[in-house]
Parts: C-alpha cells; sequence; structure tokens
C-alpha cells in the first residue's frame, strides 16, 4: 500500500511535526527545521533530541526527513558559496542522522550557464566533503530534481543519475 506524506509546518519544535502529519492524515513527514531561506544548521541540544525521539516512538517511527535551505548551490563557481552550502548540507546531515530522521532532501543548485558537464567533478568533490564530514550511519542525502529554470542541476533525472554514478552509486545518496 502506497504511504502518503506531507510537508508538515515544524514551527515550535520538531516533534510537534508528528502531530501535526497525523492530524493530515500523513504518513511520512518532510519538513524544514530551519527557515528555507536563511542560512543555519538544525541546533540540536539534549532536550530537543530526548523530545524528539519521544514523539517519534509515540508515533512509530514514521518515515521522516529534512528539506534543506533553498540556497544551497555545490554547482556554482562562487567558492564561498559552495563552501558554505557544503557546510550547511553536512550540518543538516548530522542532525538528521542525530535524531534517526530518514534523510535529508535538497537541490544541488545552479550551474550558472557553466554547463552540467563542467559542473559535475565539483558537486561530486562536495557532496564527498559533505559525506566525509557528516558521517552520517543512518541518514541519506537525497537528491531532489529541479524545475529547470536557469541552468538549475538536476532538472533531469540523467543529470541525477550521473551524480549518483560519479559518487561510485554511494548507499548514503539517492
Amino acid at each position: 500500500m502506497p504511504v502518503l506524506g506531507a510537508h508538515v509546518d515544524s514551527s515550535g519544535g520538531l516533534h510537534l511535526s508528528y502531530e501535526r502529519a497525523k492530524a493530515m492524515g500523513a504518513e511520512a513527514i518532510q519538513v524544514h527545521p530551519t527557515p528555507p531561506g536563511f542560512w543555519g544548521s538544525p541546533k540540536l541540544d539534549e532536550n530537543r533530541i530526548a523530545t524528539f525521539k519521544e514523539a517519534a516512538a509515540k508515533h512509530g517511527h514514521p518515515p521522516f526527513y529534512f528539506h534543506a535551505v533553498y540556497l544551497i548551490n555545490l554547482a556554482g563557481d562562487d567558492p564561498t558559496l559552495r563552501q558554505r552550502s557544503e557546510s550547511t548540507l553536512a550540518g543538516y546531515l548530522k542532525a538528521a542522522d542525530e535524531l534517526g530522521v530518514n534523510g535529508v532532501i535538497f537541490h544541488t543548485g545552479s550551474h550558472k550557464g557553466a554547463g552540467f558537464e563542467a559542473r559535475l567533478p565539483s558537486i561530486t568533490e562536495h557532496l564527498r566533503h559533505v559525506l566525509d564530514r557528516a558521517d552520517p550511519k543512518t541518514a541519506k542525502l537525497l537528491i531532489e530534481n529541479n524545475a529547470g529554470l536557469g541552468g538549475c542541476v538536476g532538472a533531469k533525472f540523467e543529470e541525477i543519475k550521473q551524480m549518483l554514478a560519479a559518487l561510485d552509486n554511494d548507499k548514503r545518496v539517492s
């Protein structure tokens, strides 16, 4: 039987997303744990971790995913932006792993006219750095397609397939 999921409001605490999803009839949850238009990774402390894990257990541990900020761009030519993107994405993945969240959904960004093939080595390098920095035990990175506007990477499934192949089909990335 298919699992129905929803993007759920996480204001007031990630743990509240479970009740909100249940009220909607959702069986899988996606949240923005931080504002999607601002830099930053989820900030966790022992109390937040415990509260989240209690809520997850109470609701039977349904599939739960973070959606990373929209500012991430691992494909552009600005090294400062790529480093900030890498750091933010690694922070998301670490937080997801600490909480037992299934994964982090993200967009790889825009090549800004350089072309996908030209940027693929850089994207791959930065994704490897993210995985090395976060060293996730269970959480995965999930590359989400883009609408295809203005040089977006991942607008074609073939591009996502090539990124996964360039990462040697690392099981920590889908």
